[in-house]
């Protein structure tokens, strides 16, 4: 652990010439992988304030515990460490808001970490797979469910809510936070254990702004009897649960759930109930929004009639609405890619759009800002049994709603399906574990494989491979190959990435953390 001595102190640059008196240990935590502080030619304290420009103080050293004098009064200022060598920044990390005035004694912790390489964080005490996980936008990160055990098998579902904090760190761990309200399931009563369920923040200046929706899923992998339609608001900072006022329209899980440029959020694809016992589930082919202002469900005005919209994929484009492609169509009894897009205006409207440039399910998909979003990898199957897998994908494509094209971005290094993606605050983007080859339903599939330990970083022109992973590896980025792990983004501290599938199918433990580089 690197502890910093800062003093502010007379000739300290604050505003109009005041000065500011006070001690301020700040305490630094780093991943047990990493050493992000080797090696480093300088490394720079950044006064982060509320209002105004940040303010930069080189340190004495890199190593041992450097002191810094001179610095101005703090309110509500977050502090971060930057280590560059040779010019380049390559550590980072910052603190949550901290606030010191005059003879002031004041502790703060900083979580840092290597900017180009995956950071281990503390392994989960039980596997977990196919739940949710949400930053809260506040430096703090929140899973919600989940099962351990073999996916299709034995996998044992939870309740469990637990808490991480990157901001401010504590052990980097996982820590138990409750547990989830009963969720009424489909012909099967109350349950609080879930899998397969949503977990939205909701952002903005409403009322509800911070709150995490919690929608759908269902109680244990192949019991689609007990899919859900119930969903509930969870409040972060009160720990209090609410219930809308009225349930989903369509009992779902698997599903995605994306937020509106407004703040309402569109539940759209998954698995339905079975039709009886031991028969392929219904899928929903009507999406539905969540209405924040009336805390309400409401059918979307255009049906959406075709099954694609299980295993495909969806990010915000902004003002334009929500793009959809992907996923699959099944065809006597065999299951097969689309390449179909719809974009969801914030009305419900649906409007089809340009489609892929080549059919896959399986992908992932990111905002890249207004009216553009990437697809990502993904399967592309043609007449397969449900069975039998598909060759991943290393194809990546930018749609433009201005002109509604895709231009080619660049092909992975390794070609994959049930991945996980990121848009990262400085345009880059990660993308995270995976399958090489992947059948409909994955996890009962005789020649699926291998699973992807590797992550890749797309600069806006090129991707490339991070940790000097290789395909095939059986760790590398993430502390084992995965598939379908969960994740969840906090564009002020980074990318949480949690749990999984492993190529036995069995749920696994890694969480990783990669941070969101600072605009310099």
């Amino acid at each position: 652990m690197l502890l910093l001595a800062l003093t502010a102190c007379e000739g300290g640059p604050l505003g109009g010439g005041d000065v500011a008196t006070y001690d301020l240990t700040l305490n630094v935590l780093s991943p047990s992988n990493q050493a992000p502080f080797d090696g480093l030619d300088s490394l720079v304290l950044r006064l982060e304030h509320a209002a105004g420009e940040p303010e930069d103080y080189e340190l004495s050293s890199t190593t041992g515990s450097p002191q810094v004098t001179g610095l101005s009064d703090l309110d509500g200022t977050r502090l971060a460490l930057l280590g560059y060598s040779g010019g380049e920044l390559v550590s980072y990390g910052k603190t949550e808001a901290i606030t010191a005035h005059d003879e002031t004694d004041v502790s703060a912790t900083v979580f840092v970490s290597e900017l180009a390489n995956a950071a281990w964080l503390t392994l989960l005490e039980q596997p977990s797979a196919l739940g949710a996980v949400a930053s809260d936008g506040l430096g703090s990160f929140w899973r919600f469910g989940g099962q351990k055990g073999v996916y299709w098998n034995d996998g044992i579902p939870s309740d469990a809510v637990m808490r991480l904090d990157i901001a401010p760190p504590d052990d980097l761990a996982f820590h138990d936070a409750g547990s989830m309200p009963d969720f009424e399931g489909e012909n099967s009563g109350a349950s609080s254990d879930r899998v397969g369920h949503s977990a939205t923040l909701l952002t903005g200046s409403a009322d509800d702004a911070g709150m995490i929706l919690i929608a759908g899923g269902h109680e244990q992998d192949l019991d689609f009897l007990g899919t859900s339609k119930t969903a509930w608001l969870f409040d972060p900072v009160s720990g209090d649960w609410i219930e809308p006022e009225n349930s989903m329209r369509a009992a779902r899980s698997g599903h995605q759930a994306v937020e509106f440029q407004n703040g309402d959020v569109l539940l759209f694809g998954g698995w339905g109930t079975d039709a009886s016992p031991g028969t392929l589930p219904r899928m929903p082919i009507t999406a539905e929004i969540y209405r924040r202002g009336e805390r309400k469900f409401e059918k979307t005005p255009s049906a959406l009639d075709d099954e694609y919209l299980s295993y495909g994929a969806a990010a915000s484009l902004g003002s334009p609405g929500i793009l959809h492609c992907g996923g699959f169509e099944i065809s006597s009894s065999l299951w097969s890619s689309t390449d179909r897009c719809v974009l969801v205006d914030v009305s419900g409207a649906v409007t089809e759009v340009e489609p892929l440039p080549t059919p896959v399910a399986h992908l992932a998909m990111v905002p890249l800002g207004e009216g553009q979003a990437m697809a990502i990898g993904g399967v592309a199957a043609s007449a397969l049994d449900f069975k039998d897998a598909g060759a991943g994908s290393g194809e990546t494509w930018i749609y433009d709603a201005g002109d509604d094209t895709w231009t080619p971005a660049g092909d992975l290094k390794v070609p994959r399906g049930g991945l996980v993606a990121a848009a990262l605050p400085d345009g880059s983007v990660l993308a995270i574990g995976g399958n090489e080859n992947m059948a409909l339903y994955d996890g009962i599939a005789g020649d699926s494989g291998p699973m992807v330990a590797c992550a890749e970083l797309w600069d806006g022109s090129s991707w490339s491979l991070l940790d000097g992973c290789s395909a095939g590896d059986e760790s590398g980025s993430l502390p084992g190959a995965v598939y379908w792990p969960s994740i969840a983004t906090d564009p002020d501290y980074g990318v949480l990435v949690v749990g999984g599938l492993d190529a036995g199918n069995k749920a696994t433990d890694g969480v990783t953390f990669w941070p969101a580089a600072p605009a310099l």
